[in-house]
């Protein structure tokens, strides 16, 4: 009797331990793509959620940790919604197709496409060797394994296209966020009509590039 109590203990605890993580996660996510990177703290997203100082710790020893976990859900979401899409599509998909309909999507995927920044420009700098090696890892297995669906699915893709297309719109992505979306002064200057010119639309222009990526 006393083993069956503690077995519904350690299960109870166990789905305590996981739904705080998410509620962790959750809360990170939340202040990722709205505050500064200095101004997000493990501290501060414990506060978000009304818990004791240092319990958001004790799930994610680093800031850094925590948004690379974050990172990966966000991946999660588009690799699945991506790989249904090319499934239920009838193949061979046209090019155009396949490049106006991934690019609509992406360029949707604000929060997304800025945490993609966010690692690049600051995450990679200060966190530590294995967990990048995880994130990697993971990142590396999903990406081939959408280029092989790619490449299975649409017109045009030969073998080591679908890979080579992936990493060159991440690239693209990234950079277009960056610039149709700039912070401080730069958004402000950006404002005088003298500048129209340069006012990127992110949805057109990432459009486009992909449109010119499978020509």
């Amino acid at each position: 009797m006393s083993a069956l109590l503690n077995k519904e203990r350690r299960i109870r605890a166990r789905a305590k331990r996981q739904m705080r993580r998410d509620e962790i996660l959750a809360a990170a996510d939340h202040l990722f793509v709205r505050q500064p990177w200095p101004a997000v703290t493990l501290d501060n997203i414990g506060r978000r959620l009304g818990v004791a100082k240092g319990i958001a710790s004790l799930h994610f020893p680093t800031k850094e940790e925590l948004f690379l976990e974050v990172l990966k859900r966000r991946l999660t979401e588009w690799f699945e919604w991506t790989e249904t899409w090319l499934k239920e599509t009838p193949a061979p998909i046209p090019g155009e197709e396949f490049a106006r309909t991934l690019a609509a999507d992406l360029a949707k995927r604000v929060e997304l496409t800025r945490m993609m920044a966010l690692l690049h420009n600051v995450v990679e700098q200060n966190v530590e060797v294995m967990p990048v090696q995880f994130f990697t890892d993971w990142l590396r297995r999903r990406s081939l394994a959408l280029a092989g669906l790619i490449e299975d699915r649409c017109d045009g893709f030969g073998p080591g296209d679908g890979a080579v297309f992936l990493r060159r719109l991440a690239v693209v992505a990234i950079g277009l966020r960056q610039t149709a979306a700039p912070s401080g002064v730069f958004a402000i200057a950006l404002q005088d009509d003298g500048l129209e010119p340069f006012r990127v639309e992110l949805d057109e222009e990432l459009i486009e590039i992909v449109r010119r990526m499978l020509r």
